[in-house]
């Protein structure tokens, strides 16, 4: 049997659907092939940036940028659709200056912020994908002497465990990580040990968790 968490944003599965027509059980996870037909568990992207931005809402913002990555994969179009959904549902209009199609390049990144920030109408609340993008905003910032929380929030989706250490303190979406993990490892485990077993075209939704912190709190 195979896990699989996509790395790549081709959608050709022919190699893997070689190895399911030799009989071997595969489940995806996390970053998933959605067309791919077997079950597949990951968090509920959609409701977990739909929490984090409404969060930021109740915590008094009115104009909140998305550091949008992983374009071209489901975990970040859910995200954005998540985004879209909390603004529409409170009434915030979409800006689409707001959203920052972000890759892997750290300084480009930087600009992009930078200018955002810069500007007449700067939004008051960021989501970030990752805390290493969450940083970069920290430091820019920190460059235009920016107050976080007062002047701007942010709030990221994690995957590391040192955002109680970056100051101020940083609020977190936390993924059910053990949670998926044993969630696949279970699936796994039944298609292989029980004969009956079938891994049906599915996806499996897990919620994700937000811990408060210092940089999104009204201070």
């Amino acid at each position: 049997g195979i896990i699989i968490s996509t790395v790549c944003t081709d959608d050709d599965m022919e190699h893997i659907k070689e190895i399911t027509d030799l009989g071997v059980s595969v489940v995806f996870f996390d970053r998933i092939c959605e067309s791919f037909p077997t079950t597949k568990v990951t968090a509920n992207d959609v409701e977990s940036a739909f929490q984090a931005v409404e969060h930021l809402i109740q915590q008094g913002c009115k104009r909140i940028a998305y550091m949008y990555v992983l374009q071209n994969f489901s975990i970040g179009k859910r995200r954005l659709e998540g985004y879209v959904k909390a603004l529409e549902k409170h009434n915030i209009p979409i800006d689409e200056s707001l959203i920052l199609r972000c890759d892997q390049d750290y300084e480009g990144n930087y600009q992009l912020l930078k200018s955002l920030l810069n500007g007449s109408n700067r939004p008051d609340g960021i989501l970030s994908p990752v805390e290493k993008m969450a940083i970069t905003a920290y430091y820019v910032c920190d460059e235009l002497q920016l107050n976080i929380p007062n002047d701007v929030k942010i709030i990221s989706f994690t995957c590391l465990s040192f955002a109680s250490l970056l100051s101020p303190s940083l609020t977190t979406v936390v993924p059910p990580a053990y949670e998926m993990g044993e969630k696949v490892a279970t699936l796994l485990m039944n298609s292989l040990e029980k004969k009956k077993y079938k891994l049906y075209n599915e996806e499996i939704h897990l919620p994700a968790t937000i811990i408060e912190r210092n940089s999104t709190r009204l201070l």
